[in-house]
């Protein structure tokens, strides 16, 4: 991968130190607004980053990546903000209450 989440590796700001790529955006959303903001632009940093490098990710396995951006980031949001914007369409989002926590969305038909 891009990024390590191997302790061994060393933090996220040791493992871009050494290149990386800067990705500036702004937004007139209040923090903690409850919008999802942050585990939208995560999704979509990934996997514009991911499809940069010629790369690719399954629906389920960036929901999760996104989770885990968030909840490193200490943010305390993230387990199911990212599914309505990498996903199209009408869903439901559910996950069990145990950890470590796993989303499972859904698609509704609108037939």
């Amino acid at each position: 991968g891009i990024v390590s989440l191997d302790p061994t590796a060393g933090s996220l700001e040791e493992q871009l130190t050494t290149g990386g790529l800067e990705v500036c955006s702004w937004s007139e959303l209040p923090q903690g607004s409850g919008l999802g903001s942050s585990s939208i632009l995560a999704g979509v940093v990934m996997k514009a980053v991911l499809l940069a490098f010629g790369k690719d990710m399954d629906e389920e396995s960036l929901i999760h990546a996104v989770q885990n951006v968030e909840q490193m980031l200490t943010t305390g949001g993230g387990w199911q903000d990212q599914v309505g914007a990498l996903l199209g369409g009408a869903k439901v989002t559910r996950s069990a209450p145990q950890l470590p926590l796993h989303v499972v969305a859904e698609s509704i038909p609108l037939d």
